[in-house]
């Protein structure tokens, strides 16, 4: 993961960071219009070197386990609004090896990865269940 990500979904812009010389993630959600700081999220279960990317989709933060193995995987969700982890285990498949970023774009619905020098998108398949 690099210093840090910036990820934008329907609700905030979100800024995905490790602090020096700790091993977890954080999450900070701030306004768009101002970049207020609304709330940080220290997610101790999620070491930062054991995640390569990560994007928010409508609140959730999924994280991908390697952006240099051909078949890959997002092992570990967390839900900002429910405040949970989850394991989606979703397949994933890093097509030339090296994607180094990964975004959602909430006006297409689209999530773009940037691999090897190429722009790839894919939809964003999202159900709401009610719970």
């Amino acid at each position: 993961m690099n210093y840090f990500d910036i990820a934008v979904d329907e609700n905030a812009l979100w800024i995905i960071f490790h602090y020096q010389n700790l091993p977890f993630v954080s999450v900070s959600k701030l306004d768009i219009g101002n970049l207020t700081i609304y709330e940080t999220w220290n997610l101790t279960m999620i070491n930062h070197t054991e995640v390569s990317n990560g994007f928010v989709v409508c609140g959730v933060l999924y994280l991908v386990k390697s952006s240099k193995e051909l078949k890959s995987e997002i092992t570990i969700a967390y839900d900002f609004y429910r405040t949970r982890y989850r394991k989606p285990n979703i397949k994933w498949v890093n097509l030339y090896r090296n994607a180094n970023h990964m975004s959602y774009n909430p006006f297409d619905k689209r999530i773009y990865i940037y691999d090897h020098g190429y722009l790839l998108t894919m939809p964003a398949r999202i159900s709401w269940r009610a719970r």
